[in-house]
């Protein structure tokens, strides 16, 4: 894969600055309070609800390292990222999936059913419920009144809403809702600087846990953030300049990211021209996208299988849908697409795809 997006070049200075000025020590576990106060803004949040970690994978790792023990549920969309399903095993408990609709979005009524089994004598084995918005590896963007439903049924069942928000800045056609805008429960927002500032190396996330009645999960993760010391010191400083300052690239990027949805959904409909059937859901948002093609002479053993012939055939690289948790009828074939690189990289692998499924 060909990226051509590149860090900010005020961001990139911001760095320079911070490791020359002398920024190379451990700072506080919980982070640097101008970032914090930085992420505290942005997010709806305060000061105090707000931990500064080493990507987001660390707080979601942390956060289930504190929350999961034997026999905890944790509810997960499918398809899922992988790495949801992976911690929440990692920790002892059982992830359980559940179902999202023909445009990828969070059935309400599988959502209650699963809570309603989850109820015991004792309480609900399920602890939290996670809603990744927009959505990886599908592209969806779930509007506030289904935000507000999930959170109303988190809320209701003593259970916690996490928000996995990274792809926040990266919306194309719909209005942004965070979950903590609109949730009356406990919400925990995962964030970071990852994808919308084009530094996924620097390892720079975040956590904010709001509307808890007690600080006991957050004392807890705190107590996992100092085992570790610190996240990367001269990038916290980097980080809360870019945070005061203008994002012109964010709005950039989208432009560029529109256009590329727009052409690689052109090229599926190229191929459905010529014969191919692939179909796929208009990504809102992030720059994934998660067609399938229609398979029913079973020319392939599975999406796996697919993929892998792809790989060694067309020599393109594409994600197998069941590598998301994701289990679909066998005439149908699911993969994710990433639409980051330029339209002449995406013309390439898209039309070597075709070439090579219309060859067998």
């Amino acid at each position: 894969m060909i990226f051509d997006f590149k860090l900010p070049k005020n961001i990139e200075d911001e760095m320079k600055k911070a490791v020359s000025g002398g920024y190379n020590f451990y700072s506080p576990s919980e982070g640097v309070e101008e970032l914090r106060e930085k992420i505290a803004k942005k997010e709806g949040s305060k000061l105090e609800n707000t931990l500064v970690t080493a990507g987001t994978s660390e707080a979601v790792n942390f956060l289930f390292a504190a929350l999961v023990e034997n026999g905890t549920e944790i509810l997960l969309p499918s398809p899922c990222y992988p790495q949801y399903p992976s911690l929440v095993k990692l920790w002892g408990g059982t992830p359980v999936f559940y179902k999202c609709d023909e445009n990828w979005l969070p059935d309400i009524n599988d959502i209650k059913a699963k809570v309603r089994s989850s109820k015991t004598a004792s309480g609900n084995r399920i602890k939290a419920i996670v809603i990744i918005n927009p959505n990886n590896p599908t592209g969806a963007v779930y509007d506030r009144e289904l935000i507000e439903q999930i959170s109303n049924i988190a809320a209701d069942n003593d259970m916690i809403l996490i928000s996995d928000e990274i792809y926040c800045d990266l919306v194309f056609d719909k209005k942004f809702t965070k979950a903590v805008a609109v949730a009356k429960g406990p919400v925990v927002t995962l964030n970071g600087m990852s994808k919308c500032y084009l530094a996924p190396g620097w390892r720079i996330g975040w956590m904010n846990i709001d509307n808890f009645k007690d600080t006991s999960l957050k004392d807890a993760i705190l107590k996992l953030c100092r085992l570790r010391l610190c996240a990367s010191t001269p990038a916290q400083y980097a980080m809360a300049k870019a945070l005061e300052n203008e994002t012109k690239h964010i709005d950039k990027i989208k432009v560029e990211l529109k256009a590329r949805r727009d052409f690689m959904l052109k090229k599926f409909e190229d191929l459905r021209n010529e014969g191919i059937d692939i179909n796929c859901v208009k990504p809102e948002g992030a720059f994934y996208a998660f067609p399938y093609i229609m398979d029913r002479e079973n020319r392939w053993k599975s999406d796996l299988d697919m993929v892998l012939k792809i790989r060694d055939n067309a020599k393109v690289l594409v994600v197998h849908g069941s590598g998301f948790n994701y289990t679909s009828p066998p005439d149908r074939k699911y993969f994710r697409i990433v639409f980051l690189p330029p339209e002449k990289i995406l013309n390439e692998a898209i039309t070597r795809m075709g070439d090579y499924i219309k060859r067998i």
